[in-house]
C-alpha cells in the first residue's frame, strides 16, 4: 500500500511512496547519435512526485 511521505508547503504537490518494484530507466553518458540503449533496474520504495488538483 502506498502512502504519502512528504507534502509541499504550498500543498499542491506530494511524495508518495511505493513499496512494489518498479523500473528505473537511466541513459548512459553517450555522445549524440550513440545507438545504445537505456538500462532498466527494478527500484522498491520509490517515491513518485505527484501534483494534487
Amino acid at each position: 500500500m502506498s502512502r504519502v511521505v512528504w507534502v509541499s508547503k504550498d500543498e499542491k504537490t506530494v511524495g508518495i511512496q511505493c513499496p512494489a518494484s518498479h523500473s528505473q530507466l537511466s541513459r548512459p553518458s553517450s555522445e549524440i547519435g550513440s545507438k545504445a540503449r537505456p538500462k532498466s533496474k527494478a527500484g522498491k520504495n520509490m517515491i513518485f512526485l505527484v501534483e494534487v488538483k
